[in-house]
């Protein structure tokens, strides 16, 4: 992995980063170690926990992607995972910044930055919907009623106007 690594890294230096997926039995951790020992920049990934997370920071990593749905998929609360982490990382100082990824509603963008994410992969069918709020869409067609009865009532001031000074 770390030869793969060092591969890449070379194509493009200021623009790539190497992902480490976190594995039970330490593997990442090592490579994420040696990784950022050799200065080349890394995003751990496939992490559930904030354990993973500090331990992956703690390693060297650059990036630490939890995987929010997943995580929910898991029994546990990803809003808690990310504002932990958050916390642990703001309060000892770790570089490290949080990617949440495994997006799958509108609402956990929102959810999910605000429990401290840095950064937020969100796939382009939700990006899509985030614009959109059924009341939004309601209140401007209310408006848009509103602004054609005016221009009606308008109209038919401005025609008996006419009408009276010919």
């Amino acid at each position: 992995m770390i030869r793969e690594a060092n591969e890449y890294y070379s194509w493009d230096k200021k623009h790539v980063v190497i992902k480490v997926a976190m594995r039970g039995d330490g593997s990442g951790l090592e490579v994420i170690s040696e990784l950022h020992s050799q200065g080349i920049p890394v995003n751990a990934t496939v992490m559930m926990t904030t354990t993973q997370a500090v331990l992956a920071a703690k390693a060297g990593a650059d990036y630490t992607s939890l995987f929010y749905n997943r995580i929910k998929d898991s029994g546990e609360d990803p809003i808690l995972v990310v504002r932990r982490t958050r916390e642990i990382f703001d309060r000892t100082g770790m570089r490290a910044k949080i990617i949440v990824g495994s997006i799958r509603h509108p609402y956990d963008v929102m959810d999910a930055a605000s429990a401290g994410a840095h950064i937020l992969t969100v796939p382009y069918k939700i990006m899509v919907q985030l614009p959109f709020h059924a009341k939004s869409e309601q209140t401007i067609e209310e408006f848009d009623k509103a602004w054609q009865e005016f221009v009606s009532v308008k109209q038919k001031q401005v025609v008996a106007e006419t009408i009276q000074r010919a």
